[in-house]
């Protein structure tokens, strides 16, 4: 896994390799979006294309409306942005979770702050709590965070 992702309309994990801005002016059409789009944006705020300034903010914003999700790894935190927290998006990053501690680069004692930029609304906390307060519903699956960690870090 990376430091950066994008989590797709429909689910799907993209790796970010360098910034996010970058991924969707490379290859914008992934994103929904064309090229003179995006220049547009960027024109209308005197910005270069890729500058993490205004132009990019409202890009940004413009994907989180439409279904993307954004995902970063900070310092000490992965900071996951959504427009809107509904139950389907947060089966997806319930899936970006499992997915990361499967790999080894999130365990149950990881910190993620969920930002829910539409509402302005933040949940700050372990995975373990996080799974347990946003994901209480989860729980038909039988997945436990235990069984996701490697056999040497659950025993």
């Amino acid at each position: 896994m990376a430091n950066a992702y994008w989590i797709g309309p429909r689910g799907q994990i993209i790796d970010v390799p360098m910034r996010h801005i970058g991924n969707v002016i490379s290859d914008p059409k992934k994103f929904g979006l064309d090229k003179p789009f995006i220049s547009k944006i960027y024109r209308k705020y005197h910005e270069p294309m890729g500058r993490e300034g205004k132009a990019r903010e409202e890009i940004m914003i413009l994907l989180m409306k439409n279904g993307w999700i954004r995902v970063r790894k900070g310092m000490n935190e992965w900071v996951v942005q959504v427009w809107n927290l509904t139950d389907a998006r947060k089966n997806y990053i319930w899936d970006f979770i499992v997915t990361g501690m499967k790999k080894g680069q999130l365990h149950k004692y990881s910190q993620v702050t969920v930002q829910d930029i539409r509402d302005h609304h933040v949940v700050s906390s372990s995975v373990d709590e996080l799974v347990k307060s946003l994901f209480e519903r989860k729980k038909t699956k039988k997945i436990k965070i235990k069984e996701l960690l490697p056999k040497t870090l659950g025993n």
